[in-house]
């Protein structure tokens, strides 16, 4: 099969993973999202293993569709959310692919790139709708501090699921 068609194949996959994840999350309620962050881990294997289009088209794409299907993530966080997918997906491809940094070093500048896009955009927003109270930076760091157990899964379960998709690629299943 060509590189192309396969990209496309395992791009397809891991946005289906990102459309179930939190559907199998919301029976722990509805709260389980913020702590485990479903929608964040295909992406991040999507840019690490796939490279940055694929992470950043699966990044820009799957908070719209998860919306679309679910209602979820609310309107008001999708468009955070959507920076900071597409920030996650592209600087994965890009620190693993272009900087050539090993996952281990890649996976935390990677999470790191994706707040800074989701405080970017904050700040933006605030300053356009001229929003007064809470700071971007607290609500970034609310919203880090909910999401540490699953900043905690993703060290664990993006290096296994990265090599297992490389493993596959490289043909030795």
């Amino acid at each position: 099969m060509k590189q192309h068609t396969k990209t496309l194949a395992y791009t397809a996959l891991l946005l289906a993973l990102g459309l179930a994840l939190p559907r199998a999350l919301h029976i722990f309620g509805q709260d389980a999202g913020q702590l485990f962050l479903p929608l964040h881990l295909p992406v991040l294997v999507a840019g690490l293993a796939l490279g940055a289009v694929p992470g950043g088209v699966l990044g820009a794409v799957l908070p719209a569709l998860s919306f679309a299907l679910s209602g979820m993530p609310p309107p008001p966080l999708l468009w955070f959310m959507t920076a900071e997918m597409l920030a996650y997906g592209l600087a994965a491809g890009l620190y693993r692919r272009q900087c050539r940094l090993p996952l281990w070093a890649a996976l935390p500048l990677v999470q790191l790139s994706g707040r800074a896009a989701e405080a970017l955009v904050l700040l933006l927003a605030g300053g356009l709708l001229h929003m007064q109270g809470v700071p971007p930076a607290m609500l970034v760091l609310t919203s880090l501090a909910k999401g540490l157990p699953g900043i905690a899964a993703q060290w664990v379960l993006v290096p296994l699921l990265v090599k297992a998709l490389e493993k596959i690629e490289r043909g030795k299943t």
